[in-house]
């Protein structure tokens, strides 16, 4: 059904399924998910540990945010801002004309946020990532687990203007 375009591969074949009532239909094969374990035993690990070892070093604790935990049942604190479309457009049109992603500024804004809670200019944080790997043929349409967290750490320095430091994010990325 044309009006299923914008989900992924697989939840659209689930709908399409559902769409017309179970009627039986072949789904197309899709690469094995042992393919994706194979590849990731195949990855030097050494230099993966290396990498991460450089990306991490001299932080010396994570970025912990806690505080007293509210009583059962008690509010949070809660902040909800609804931006109107143009806004958005805007926005999106804004991180395009910088090479930016809006994840990146989502994460950049994460990231400052966490400065001024912690006090802390050198900050750590988990992302999730799809792990779908471009180099593995059928990747896109594996079912399987194939998303990661990782840390991402964000160096915020008050000599670099808010662009530099976007831009050094998402190049890291």
């Amino acid at each position: 059904a044309p009006q299923l375009k914008q989900y992924g591969n697989r939840v659209r074949e689930l709908l399409e399924r559902s769409v017309c009532e179970g009627e039986a239909r072949r789904l197309p094969a899709v690469a094995p998910y042992r393919r994706y374990i194979d590849w990731l035993a195949r990855q030097d690990r050494a230099s993966a540990l290396t990498a991460w070892q450089e990306a991490l070093d001299g932080l010396e604790e994570p970025s912990l945010l806690a505080g007293p935990r509210p009583a059962p049942g008690g509010a949070r604190d809660r902040i909800e801002v609804i931006l109107l479309e143009a806004t958005t457009a805007q926005i999106a049109a804004s991180a395009r004309s910088a090479g930016l992603t809006l994840n990146t500024l989502l994460q950049g804004a994460w990231a400052i946020l966490l400065q001024s809670l912690t006090g802390r200019s050198d900050v750590v944080f988990g992302v999730t990532v799809a792990g779908r790997p471009p180099e593995l043929r059928g990747a896109n349409d594996m079912i399987g687990l194939l998303a990661n967290t990782v840390p991402l750490r964000a160096r915020l320095l008050p000599t670099r203007t808010v662009r530099a430091f976007l831009a050094e994010l998402q190049d890291r990325q």
